[in-house]
């Protein structure tokens, strides 16, 4: 593992239906797709994908 990080919902600047509505209005969005706004856990600049990588995301409700 060269990176983890946790963060929640509460610390994003805008709610969830704003994003969602906004995305919706010009693009088809399959039931349970994951929005990822890439602003709650940034990591170091030398930390980049390479080929082959995994990404895992938790969600906890």
């Amino acid at each position: 593992m060269i990176f983890a990080g946790e963060t929640n919902t509460s610390k994003m600047k805008k709610r969830i239906e704003t994003i969602v509505a906004y995305l919706l209005r010009d693009n088809v969005i399959p039931s349970g797709t994951l929005v990822s706004t890439d602003t709650g856990i940034i990591p170091s600049k030398d930390v980049q994908l390479k080929d082959g990588d995994v990404v895992e995301i938790y969600i906890e409700k």
